[in-house]
């Protein structure tokens, strides 16, 4: 994977690029045992305060997605060609060989580099209507067929994707497990995607089908909120740390759209990322990494396991 450079030309532009997938609370959960030996919460909320600034004409969210689209095609062809000089200048179709060679069985970074050339490439050299928005999708045609649909959400979600990899370090495994969120989010927002490239030496033939398998085991929960848990020490254990951890699970009532109160079964509103410390050595682990334990279910962490899942403010959950 990448690792972020806040000296690389094109990285100076990830602020303006995040459209804010992903919400870090700036609240935090605090745990307790009762006297019954119960697992307790409380949620501290922090209150922050708004500015208000000089007015703007607003900009077409769409426009913006797209001009977003093309930032983050620089950002990241940037980055590819800063680990590869050899490929400065060079054919995209020739740094995407390059960059498929280079991460062999991690798909994410190619298929989206893939997938963004190709409706940037669209939105660059063709100003016909084989490009253009049905509602809140874009619509790639080509010889009056339709080719890739993607919708405004996806798009949105494309640029983050690009925008988190750059800026934090993929190799610490937590980014790795949101980043796998983020293409699961992706694979639901891309409705066709069987791109044909009309090339002279013949046409190249792009088949997403959805984008492929990432056979990744982690949970995928559909919300955008992060809370921090300032988590319980884990209790040391012959064979690795027990971790006490939260329900998240809960029935929550709203109103439909007569005004009736109704409940909401096992709804989950936040995702959680357990904090804690532990040797004077400072941890922070996602949720969706104790995919195969029950809700709110104390979790076992090998101490190899553990490890991964060091804390490094400035290359780690950079949202």
């Amino acid at each position: 994977m990448f690792i972020y450079n806040s000296n690389n030309l094109y990285t100076n532009f990830l602020d303006f690029l995040n459209p804010q997938k992903i919400f870090k609370d700036t609240s935090h959960i605090e745990v307790s045992v009762d006297e019954n030996g119960t697992l307790v919460s409380r949620h501290n909320i922090s209150v922050s305060s708004t500015m208000s600034g000089p007015t703007t004409f607003p900009i077409d969210e769409k426009v913006q997605a797209l001009a977003k689209l093309e930032m983050a095609f620089h950002s990241l062809n940037s980055q590819i060609t800063e680990q590869f000089p050899d490929l400065n200048g060079g054919k995209f179709i020739k740094i995407l060989e390059r960059i498929k060679e280079h991460f062999g069985d991690e798909i994410i970074i190619p298929q989206c580099y893939e997938l963004i050339r190709i409706i940037r490439n669209k939105f660059q050299h063709d100003k016909t209507d084989n490009l253009r928005w049905d509602s809140n999708d874009l619509v790639i045609s080509q010889d009056d067929q339709e080719q890739i649909i993607i919708s405004l959400k996806g798009l949105n979600t494309l640029v983050y994707l690009v925008w988190y990899s750059l800026k934090n370090n993929m190799k610490y495994l937590y980014n790795q497990i949101i980043l796998n969120n983020l293409y699961h989010r992706l694979k639901n927002e891309l409705k066709l995607a069987n791109y044909i490239e009309k090339k002279k030496n013949g046409d190249i033939s792009y088949q997403f089908n959805g984008l492929e398998e990432n056979n990744k085991p982690w949970n995928i929960y559909n919300t955008n909120d992060r809370n921090i848990v300032k988590a319980l020490e884990p209790e040391k254990l012959e064979n690795g740390y027990k971790l006490r951890r939260l329900k998240t699970l809960h029935d929550i009532p709203y109103q439909d759209k007569n005004g009736n109160w109704v409940t909401m079964k096992n709804a989950k509103v936040h995702v959680l990322d357990y904090s804690f410390t532990l040797e004077n050595q400072e941890y922070r682990i996602p949720e969706e990494f104790f995919y195969n334990y029950n809700d709110g279910e104390d979790a076992i962490i090998t101490s190899d396991e553990i490890q991964k899942f060091i804390y490094i403010p400035s290359e780690i959950a950079n949202f």
